[in-house]
């Protein structure tokens, strides 16, 4: 595939809402481009947008990919438009087949630049790491992204375009149980050797063993 592949709906120019979830399983294939859960807004026009209203559910089960991996929506013309109104999940299960990322290759939960996500991002990790070909060249960014970490004198803040669950209906004894930007590793075993970055909750579930080389996850505030 050499040119951009994408779940949702194409906007040219002009304001598009699309309603429903946008759902793209890929089992195989070399990527050249892009890869785009949610939508691509392709015109120039400053004034147009390209909404989508539902979930987004990327998921990868093989393949080779040699570009960005956005989990929302993309635009060609301004980082704002673009609204995600839903919860992003990007799933890269390597149970069965080999899936390799070139050093150019990087997942983003959210959306292309500072492009809104009026919910909650999800990358999730499955199978066998010997089949899941990562290095510290592979960023795994639970954002939008231009998002960035902001420094302060007591520590600093993640400045996201992911504006998550704005609810405590998550919170149980004071305590986070679902975060607004997860990494999960799911029955994942294995040595996982991708930067993460960009999380503030990271599960490791379903009798997951895993291993993180790269990174730093000192920003990880909420853990399961």
């Amino acid at each position: 595939f050499n040119k951009i592949v994408m779940g949702g709906t194409r906007v040219d120019k002009g304001n598009s809402e699309q309603i429903g979830d946008s759902n793209l399983t890929i089992t195989g294939g070399t990527f050249e481009s892009q890869i785009v859960g949610g939508m691509t807004y392709a015109g120039s026009d400053l004034r147009g947008q390209a909404i989508l209203t539902g979930d987004v559910n990327l998921t990868i089960t093989g393949g080779e990919f040699k570009s960005w991996i956005s989990g929302g929506s993309v635009s060609t013309a301004t980082p704002g438009n673009t609204l995600v109104d839903g919860d992003i999940t990007i799933t890269i299960d390597a149970s069965s087949n080999e899936i390799t990322f070139d050093k150019d290759a990087h997942i983003v939960a959210g959306s292309y630049q500072n492009g809104v996500v009026d919910g909650r991002t999800k990358v999730v990790f499955k199978g066998l790491s010997e089949n899941l070909h990562m290095n510290a060249n592979n960023l795994v960014w639970g954002g939008s992204n231009a998002d960035y970490y902001s420094n302060k004198a007591d520590g600093r803040d993640f400045v996201t375009a992911v504006y998550g669950d704005r609810t405590d209906d998550d919170r149980t004894d004071g305590y986070r149980t679902d975060g607004d930007r997860t990494v999960s590793f799911d029955a994942f075993s294995g040595d996982f050797t991708a930067r993460i970055r960009g999380f503030n909750t990271l599960d490791a579930v379903n009798g997951a063993e895993v291993t993180a080389l790269a990174g730093d996850l000192s920003d990880i505030e909420f853990w399961n």
